[in-house]
């Protein structure tokens, strides 16, 4: 005979049921809630990263490729020709992985008669053949150098006053473009390319880097070449 106290009544085991389903049931919703987030940021993540394409044309932009983005290029003066290439300085850089690359193009740029003045290496995420820095006095020194890469981009910078062309080479850079391809006729203005600006020149002239060592060319400074040999004319006395 059973006791009063046992559980064994319809009831009571139809109760257990319940509470065993609803606990089944919310173990389930619980999962599965967590099961959909972990799958939602896999999937953000792997847009974002570029790993696979999302269903909306919408690129995901840091602050830094922001500054990055293309901008249009300036225009050459109507009356802009092409640069003597021994009269171009440029300024070199590799953006990429590839060990060397800054250096094979400096030989390139030299053996055709550029002046090449630092050979380095940037930090700076270049997609394009290259990306050509500089100065409002150095537009017709930029579109010389232009010529000479297959889709380099142009990007001026109104607040340098030298003439030096930085060449930062990007991940398409492969080689120079062959000399008979090149369209640059001397005497004969540059072309401006597609969607260009015009461009105000500044009048006062523009830096010389040999400037910034101080000194004239051999090393010596001109003060100290232009003072009197007040002692030497004495003694020679």
């Amino acid at each position: 005979m059973s006791s009063p106290n046992e559980p064994n009544s319809s009831a009571y085991r139809a109760r257990s049921k319940r509470k065993q389903n609803r606990r089944v049931r919310q173990t389930v919703i619980f999962g599965s809630i967590c099961g959909a987030m972990l799958l939602a940021f896999l999937l953000s993540y792997s847009i974002y990263s570029g790993t696979i394409d999302g269903p909306f044309d919408i690129a995901f932009t840091s602050d830094k490729e922001d500054a990055q983005a293309p901008t249009p290029p300036p225009c050459p003066d109507p009356e802009d020709t092409p640069i003597t290439y021994s009269d171009v300085e440029l300024n070199i850089y590799n953006t990429t992985d590839v060990s060397g690359l800054a250096a094979a193009a400096s030989d390139a740029f030299h053996e055709r008669g550029f002046e090449v003045l630092e050979v380095s290496n940037e930090d700076i995420p270049i997609k394009s053949t290259a990306e050509l820095r500089f100065g409002p006095h150095a537009i017709a020194a930029a579109y010389t150098v232009e010529a000479q890469l297959d889709g380099a981009l142009l990007r001026l910078d109104e607040n340098r006053t030298d003439t030096v062309v930085d060449v930062l080479l990007g991940e398409s850079y492969d080689e120079l473009r062959p000399t008979e391809v090149i369209e640059l006729v001397p005497d004969e203005p540059l072309d401006p390319l597609p969607d260009c600006v015009p461009v105000t020149v500044p009048d006062e002239d523009p830096e010389d880097p040999a400037d910034e060592d101080g000194g004239s060319e051999d090393g010596s400074d001109d003060d100290a070449d232009a003072e009197p040999d007040d002692d030497s004319s004495e003694a020679s006395e």
